[in-house]
């Protein structure tokens, strides 16, 4: 493809990171030079001078990111907009690095003073620089800066740190080939560092890539950096002149795919989302990254058109780049979701950590259904399309269909889990209460036995007792009658009627513990129907409580046995309407067969 000059270009770089809550955020807001200072010196971003709090402009205590309110388009939907908000509420805010921060980038803090040491720059490969020839002047190197770095969190745990770049333009522009060529060194974290600062070609070792820069960034939060090698990308470019349509075409191909000149794709181009809304507008998604060609139109292929021109600022970072954070957040909260299901566990017998694991799966995945699964993000036709085209490169359908049915059979299977753990927890509390049941029968027996065995003899010896008290209050009173005086005499009983008097008292006494007797056994008789009632009364309110119709304790009644219990019931009353005929048959014949 032959060298085409980009008059304006922006490559955002997404790099993953999880932990994202309260309190990684928190330390990310208060991250300040002197926490990360570690790992800046260590990449030599900054002089140690200028973290010392002694330096008249010192760095030490100044914050690395600011929260501040994002510049998202009007046309945005509140879901969107609710979603791109973060954790820290509702209003559409993330953080972003502060001017002293990108100044780290740009190299202004290298030396001793403020002055500039080398700006930044990305080193192409020989293999590059073979295939670009001589399109770059004989240079080794392109400039690049740092337009801007944003960190934004999800209530999914997931962060996405964006870095926005460019290649300085040399004269006219930059070379589309050279940005082809850039794309998969800046979005492949396992090829050799290409970035370095200053002039010349540096050692090996003072080279670097964006990630590092970032984990520099992220230093002492607990955000973990996701090293997945690969980095997806979004790239927006803008040509003065009119653009071929198969040029332009492969060109949005190379770039979403992070294909370099080295490879040859189909003219079809295969595999790859590509839409365009206007002629001069096209637009291609790839699960690698995206990217957007966007010609002004100075001839006749199209119409120029003001808005186009400011496309980077009207177009790109209000409405187009937040739509792709969506969507692309959206691919790796279901892609987490998908994989979070794929865990080992027995399926015969599960584990309490086991339950909570997959009750925490149902839980993630609805409270991201309800909050990120955004249908339309846009009022404008194109945004939509965009998002729409985006959701197909990642394969977010086909995610959310997977976890769709994995949740479902999750939850049917707690379900099953926790209605076999209901009804084994109904038996043993049958079982238990019958079990307590006879222990307190037993109880009760035993205190019945004492009763009906210690009470009859008691009444016997307070009956004699009283029999004889009385014998003896009625001398004390002189009252005489007939019986007494045989009997007491004066001087108490005669030696001859002792005898018929002891007769009479225990005669007395076995009357008495016979009522008594009578009375214990009539007692035992009310507690024992006392007692059944009130275990029935039981049985009613542990079936009640079930949900079941009464039913032995052993058994499970569901829909499948319920049916086989009642077609077994028909066969039995039809068995028994035959042998009710049989009988009736044999009851009218005259004789009957005996074998």
């Amino acid at each position: 493809m032959p060298g085409r000059l980009v008059a304006d270009h922006r490559i955002a770089l997404f790099y993953e990171c999880r932990g994202v809550n309260p309190k990684t955020v928190a330390a990310l807001a208060a991250t300040d030079f002197w926490a990360a200072r570690t790992a800046l010196l260590e990449m030599q971003l900054c002089d140690p001078a200028r973290l010392d709090a002694t330096h008249p402009r010192s760095l030490g205590g100044r914050p690395l990111w600011a929260w501040q309110a994002g510049a998202l388009s009007a046309d945005l939907h509140a879901a969107a907009r609710s979603a791109l908000a973060g954790v820290e509420g509702a209003a559409p805010r993330w953080y972003r690095l502060t001017d002293q921060a990108r100044n780290l980038l740009a190299g202004r803090y290298r030396g001793g003073g403020e002055e500039s040491t080398g700006a930044l720059r990305l080193a192409l490969t020989p293999a590059a620089l073979r295939r670009l020839g001589d399109r770059l002047g004989g240079a080794t190197s392109l400039p690049i800066a740092v337009e801007d770095i944003t960190f934004h969190g999800f209530r999914t745990g997931i962060g996405l740190v964006v870095v926005l770049v460019s290649l300085a333009p040399g004269d006219g522009g930059v070379d589309a080939d050279a940005l082809v060529e850039a794309m998969p060194m800046l979005a492949d974290d396992r090829r050799d560092p290409c970035l370095f600062f200053g002039d010349g070609t540096p050692a090996p070792d003072r080279r670097f890539q964006f990630g590092a820069v970032v984990d520099a960034l992220l230093a002492g939060t607990g955000l973990a950096l996701e090293r997945r090698h690969r980095i997806h990308s979004y790239a927006t470019l803008l040509f003065q002149d009119d653009l071929p349509e198969d040029e332009a075409r492969d060109l949005a191909h190379r770039l979403s795919r992070h294909y370099s000149l080295a490879y040859t794709p189909p003219s079809d181009h295969d595999g790859t989302e590509l839409l365009q809304p206007f002629a001069n507008v096209l637009h291609a998604g790839n699960l690698e990254g995206a990217a957007t060609i966007v010609t002004l139109g100075s001839g006749t292929t199209a119409m120029p058109i003001e808005f186009l021109r400011d496309w980077l600022s009207t177009a790109l970072r209000p409405s187009y780049l937040p739509i792709h954070l969506l969507a692309y957040h959206e691919h790796l909260a279901l892609l987490d979701l998908a994989q979070a299901g794929a865990v080992e566990i027995d399926v015969d017998r599960f584990s309490d950590d086991e339950l909570d694991r997959l009750r925490l799966l149902s839980a993630r995945f609805l409270a991201f259904r309800l909050r990120y699964r955004i249908a339309q993000p846009s009022r404008i036709t194109m945004h939509n399309q965009f998002y729409e085209a985006l959701q197909r490169a990642l394969g977010t359908q086909a995610l959310s269909q997977k976890v769709g049915r994995d949740v479902a059979e999750v939850e049917f299977r707690l379900t099953q889990i926790m209605r076999d753990r209901q009804a084994k927890a109904e038996v043993a509390a049958a079982e238990a209460a019958e079990a307590l049941r006879k222990l307190e029968e037993q109880r009760q027996k035993a205190r019945r036995h004492t009763w009906s065995f210690y009470g009859p003899f008691a009444a016997a010896c307070v009956a004699f007792v009283t029999m004889l008290n009385f014998s003896e209050k009625l001398k004390g009173l002189g009252i005489e009658f007939f019986v007494w005086k045989q009997w007491l005499g004066k001087d108490g009983p005669s030696d001859d009627h002792k005898f018929y008097l002891s007769c009479v008292m225990a005669g007395l006494s076995v009357v008495f513990a016979g009522i008594a007797y009578m009375f214990a056994r009539t007692h035992e008789h009310n507690m024992s129907h006392v007692v059944s009632e009130a275990e029935e009364e039981a049985k009613k309110e542990i079936i009640f409580e079930a949900g079941h119709k009464p039913h032995d304790r052993h058994e499970r009644k569901d829909e499948a046995h319920e049916g086989e219990r009642t077609r077994d019931g028909d066969r039995d009353r039809q068995t028994v309407e035959e042998l009710d005929a049989g009988e009736r048959d044999k009851q009218k014949s005259p004789t009957v067969r005996r074998t």
